[in-house]
């Protein structure tokens, strides 16, 4: 469950920190800084759940002083209860937070509130987004194993045991925290890419957002 950062080009680690503690959370699965305000990580682990944390601006160690400052956890949102989907990888785009899960595609509403501190904890509605519409389709399981933005509104969904990448907007209606937990929104799906079916898990797929492009590997290296 810790947390490391690095600068890839000075190649020196900022510090680590243990993100979470808590009995039966043994690793962490997915990290994604917020793109307008880097200094917030949101990092997901084992037990469905991801934390928001604030880590500032982190500046070279100091070998010297051993009482740094220490990240804070500002929210921590989790999947539904029913089954604990294992989250695989996460996308922020503002206002929402995507995770690709074992179950599919999940997402909560983020207010600006939640990114900052604030003594009152928030209730934050969890989404289930149906990507795969046709039953026949639906056999091959609807899970969701690297979620990413392609820039502009589109995000990128690899349904690994379906073989394909799913790309949509981002333009969900508003919905309101009166919605009971687990509320269905369903993806207006505006291009399929054919990838390839296996049972290969946490392949990734990244997007530049300037070059307006998307890669990703498979199982063959």
């Amino acid at each position: 469950g810790e947390v490391r950062l690095f600068d890839p080009k000075k190649k020196v680690c900022f510090g680590s920190w243990l993100a979470d503690d808590r009995r039966g959370v043994g690793w962490l699965h997915a990290v994604e800084f917020h793109n307008s305000a880097p200094g917030k990580l949101f990092v997901a682990s084992n037990d469905s759940a991801v934390c928001l944390w604030d880590i500032g601006q982190p500046e070279a160690p100091d070998y010297g002083q051993l009482d740094r400052r220490q990240p804070v956890k500002l929210l921590q949102v989790t999947g539904s209860d029913a089954g604990s989907p294992e989250l695989y990888s996460l996308a922020w785009l503002g206002p929402w937070l995507l995770a690709g899960t074992r179950e599919g595609l999940l997402g909560w509403r983020l207010p600006q509130e939640a990114l900052e501190r604030r003594r009152k904890p928030l209730k934050i509605t969890m989404i289930n987004f149906e990507l795969i519409s046709d039953e026949e389709s639906k056999e091959f399981g609807e899970s969701v194993d690297s979620v990413t933005s392609l820039g502009q509104g589109l995000v990128a969904a690899k349904c690994v045991n379906y073989g394909k990448i799913l790309v949509f907007r981002a333009d969900f209606p508003t919905l309101e925290v009166k919605n009971r937990c687990g509320d269905l929104c369903k993806v207006e799906v505006l291009l399929e890419l054919a990838w390839r079916r296996t049972p290969e898990h946490y392949i990734n797929i990244t997007g530049d957002l300037g070059l307006g492009m998307m890669v990703c590997g498979d199982q063959l290296g």
